[in-house]
């Protein structure tokens, strides 16, 4: 048989070649195999990167302090930090009217059987069932809204004090109040907001709009 001058024949060359090729084939499919693996498993990780962000809101309530007005009838939540009124039982002179008073802290919260109402409050009345403006001598109302309480319309007024000598509170001071009619009941919960008191408006919007139901 004729042989070349390395002393490979010619079908020993091309068993080479066909050697060579095989190996080099199988090099680039494992390599496509490797870059598909890997190319998934980004595919994964973005993916659940995406779920993750996708995840529901956290609840700003869900570790605040639950309260039940079996007189009131009616149920609230507020954050923890907030203080209540001593002498809760002063607050309810009778079935027809009373209030569950709170504050951001032990200062700006109101006393029972006193003129101070304080921060916070949840008043009822049953020998009321309507809701009424805020304009007048002691009040300059600013806006006022229809909005939802506890399932109900309610109306959300906010006004500022006017300069009343002697009476009523410090001029400039702002307030908001929610009036919602259930039960046969007029509810009015009540923010003021004194320069000595600490600012808690939004939790206390966030506690009547979403935590305040009636029973």
């Amino acid at each position: 048989m004729y042989k070349n001058q390395n002393g490979f024949s010619a079908i020993e060359g091309l068993l080479i070649l066909v050697i060579v090729g095989i190996i080099g084939f199988t090099g680039w499919f494992v390599w496509q195999s490797n870059n598909k693996v890997s190319d998934n498993l980004k595919g994964n990780s973005s993916t659940a990167d995406f779920a993750k962000t996708k995840k529901s809101p956290v609840d700003p309530t869900a570790n605040w302090t639950s309260y039940s007005s079996p007189v009131g009838n009616f149920t609230v939540q507020y954050p923890k930090t907030w203080v209540t009124a001593t002498n809760p039982e002063l607050c309810t002179n009778t079935e027809l009217t009373g209030m569950f008073l709170l504050g951001a802290d032990s200062s700006s919260v109101g006393k029972c059987a006193t003129d101070g109402g304080g921060q916070m409050a949840i008043t009822w009345r049953t020998d009321r069932t309507f809701c009424g403006d805020m304009e007048g001598d002691a009040w300059q109302q600013n806006s006022k809204q229809d909005v939802t309480v506890g399932g109900v319309k309610a109306t959300k007024i906010e006004a500022t004090a006017k300069e009343v000598q002697g009476i009523g509170e410090p001029e400039g001071t702002k307030i908001a109040q929610y009036c919602a009619v259930a039960n046969g009941s007029t509810y009015i919960a009540v923010y003021t907001q004194r320069s000595s008191y600490p600012n808690a408006l939004d939790d206390f919007n966030t506690m009547v709009t979403k935590t305040l139901k009636f029973n």
